[in-house]
């Protein structure tokens, strides 16, 4: 994915905030390295990522802590 044409001003002169909100579960974990990757080292280093991601285990019902388990099926 080519993030220069939306970002092109960004010269990593300017404090930015990125905020990435349910983005990242559609994406693979090569293109979020890559996304992360561009920010850090574009992005002035008094800029900062704000993101949600849900963890792998929520998706495939793996999940092991007793307390998250108990959310996930309120929520099922």
């Amino acid at each position: 994915h080519d993030l220069r044409g939306p970002l092109e001003d960004l010269t990593g002169e300017k404090k930015t905030i990125f905020l990435i909100e349910g983005v990242l579960s559609y994406l693979s974990e090569s293109d979020i390295a890559s996304l992360l990757d561009w920010i850090s080292r574009n992005a002035s280093t008094e800029s900062r990522v704000i993101l949600t991601y849900v963890h792998e285990d929520w998706v495939t019902g793996r999940i092991q802590d007793p307390a998250a388990l108990k959310i996930h099926r309120y929520l099922e």
